[in-house]
């Protein structure tokens, strides 16, 4: 059975009839809220259901690759098709613990934990869609400028954190 309500239509179908109970499951075509009204065949008994339609996620998309720094963060934005879905409950995870997760709705900060890589992966648990991203956790990078008397840059290196710099030549320096 359908039923055109304004924009929406709401098709429904019966589901059981016991001790003079029917269930039906309804449907409806369109984004919105509608009172959808059922009355008794002798039209002595009516209830009014407000039913909210929404649209679900049909699909995720992410960046398929990113890098963070150990002790870094960046943020992962997920984009959800179609951009006006309001029916979802996303759930963010990782295959393992080289990144920490703070989800906040379609967006997640990556805190980098330790060097390796690691998936992150959006899930909508109503659709059951999803997106991954590969995060590469790299070791932090150190600049190291060794200086002179007067702080001229005698050398410059980069190193990553838990690696040794190695000084210059000690210079001449008339008088010392």
């Amino acid at each position: 059975n359908d039923l055109s309500v304004g924009t929406h239509i709401f098709s429904w179908s019966r589901l059981s009839h016991e001790n003079g109970t029917a269930t039906y499951q309804i449907t409806a075509t369109a984004v919105g809220t509608e009172n959808f009204t059922v009355t008794d065949p002798n039209g002595n008994a009516s209830v009014s259901i407000p039913i909210i339609i929404s649209d679900n996620i049909e699909s995720i998309s992410l960046d398929n690759t990113a890098s963070v720094a150990v002790g870094d963060t960046i943020t992962l934005q997920a984009t959800l098709n179609p951009s006006n879905a309001d029916n979802y409950n996303l759930v963010w995870s990782s295959d393992n613990s080289n990144v920490t997760l703070n989800p906040n709705g379609t967006s997640c900060t990556v805190t980098g934990a330790t060097v390796g890589s690691s998936v992150v992966i959006i899930t909508d648990s109503i659709s059951g869609n999803s997106a991954s991203c590969t995060v590469t956790v790299t070791p932090k990078v150190y600049t190291v400028r060794f200086l002179d008397l007067n702080n001229n840059v005698l050398k410059t290196e980069t190193i990553e954190e838990g690696g040794s710099a190695t000084p210059p030549d000690v210079p001449l320096v008339n008088g010392y």
